[in-house]
C-alpha cells in the first residue's frame, strides 16, 4: 500500500531532476518558425525605432530562440544585430551591413516579445542589448 504513495514522489523526483522540461515553461524553437519571425522582426523594429543609432541595425544572427505561453506567446530572443549603410531618414528595402572593420559596429540583444493574437497586439515587454 506504501508503494502508491511512494512511486509517484519518486517519478515526480526523476522527472524534475533529469532535466525535463517544465511544462508551461520556456521551450526552444525553430528560429524558421514563421510567428518567431515576425516577434523577430518586429523586436528589431523596436529596437531601430527606440535607439539613438543614426544608422539603421539588421540582425544577422539569432543566438537563442524561445517559447512561451503565456496568455498569449512570449518569444525570447537573443539576436546579433550589425550597422548597416542606411540612414535612419532615408529608409531603403536594400540595407547592407556595413563591413569596413573602421566602421563596422555590432551589438548583442536579448529581446522579450508578447504576441497576443485574438487581440491583433504585439509588445515589446524588454529588451537589454551590450
Amino acid at each position: 500500500m506504501m508503494w502508491k504513495v511512494i512511486l509517484p514522489l519518486l517519478a515526480a523526483a526523476f522527472a524534475v531532476g533529469s532535466g525535463s522540461v517544465l511544462v508551461g515553461g520556456p521551450q526552444n524553437i525553430d528560429s524558421n518558425d514563421a510567428e518567431f519571425q515576425k516577434a523577430m522582426r518586429f523586436a528589431v523594429s523596436q529596437y531601430n525605432l527606440l535607439s539613438d543609432h543614426i544608422y539603421y541595425y539588421k540582425d544577422t544572427a539569432v543566438l537563442s530562440a524561445q517559447s512561451q505561453v503565456v496568455e498569449g506567446i512570449k518569444y525570447t530572443m537573443t539576436l546579433k544585430l550589425e550597422k548597416t549603410s542606411c540612414k535612419k531618414t532615408e529608409p531603403r528595402p536594400d540595407c547592407h551591413v556595413i563591413k569596413d572593420p573602421a566602421a563596422a559596429h555590432s551589438v548583442i540583444c536579448k529581446f522579450a516579445v508578447w504576441v497576443r493574437i485574438w487581440l491583433i497586439d504585439i509588445r515589446l515587454m524588454g529588451s537589454s542589448c551590450y
